[in-house]
């Protein structure tokens, strides 16, 4: 019974730091969210963006393509889906749409809510 106590106490000491290292926080997205958005926000110099219509939009790279449907929070590259976090081709819509001035003010809009 005394090693289930200290693990106990391990994880409830673990959660303290965690709890402190969030407060901390003088933002809306934990820190390596918001630096992957950010990133992701500079990777679509090389996307050629169509609009299809109804908040669908496709992207044409060097290599291959991808459709975004903003309506159903979806791209067809799914890492938006996997991640909840904005992949390039969805900050892509989202800077052409509100501009780089105000992105970070929209981005909590577009991460699960989970991630906020």
């Amino acid at each position: 019974m005394d090693l289930f106590e200290f693990i106990r106490r391990i994880v409830m000491k673990k959660f303290q730091e965690r709890k402190k290292e969030c407060g901390a926080w003088n933002l809306v997205l934990p820190p390596m969210v918001n630096v992957k958005m950010l990133k992701n926000s500079k990777d679509d110099w090389l996307l050629t963006m169509i609009a299809a219509g109804d908040m669908v939009y496709e992207f044409l790279g060097p290599i291959e393509g991808y459709a975004v449907k903003m309506r159903e929070y979806t791209c067809q590259c799914g890492s938006w889906k996997v991640s909840g976090i904005p992949c390039s081709h969805v900050m892509a819509v989202i800077i052409h749409f509100c501009g780089r001035a105000t992105l970070k003010d929209k981005m909590t809009n577009f991460v699960h809510q989970n991630l906020t």
